[in-house]
């Protein structure tokens, strides 16, 4: 997304809550084996991702390289 003129402004802030799209965060440190998270979210929240929604999971790796995954929550 780039503007076609200078007097057209900027590109939306991604940064901090991806245009408005995130509807909650959680850090997690991670190792080995099965972990299991939460973040709290309201049923507004919670119908929102079900209409919608995708879950996008970054990690650092050991080599400070950053990885990431995207999981579809929507139920159609």
């Amino acid at each position: 997304m780039t503007a076609c003129a200078p007097t057209e402004g900027t590109v939306p802030p991604w940064s901090p809550d991806m245009s408005g799209r995130l509807q909650g965060s959680a850090e997690v440190e991670l190792d080995g084996g099965f972990r299991r998270m939460t973040i709290p979210l309201s049923a507004a929240q919670r119908a929102k991702l079900a209409e919608d929604g995708s879950a996008l999971i970054s990690f650092e790796t050991p080599a400070d390289e950053v990885q990431a995954l995207e999981i579809r929550l929507a139920s159609r």
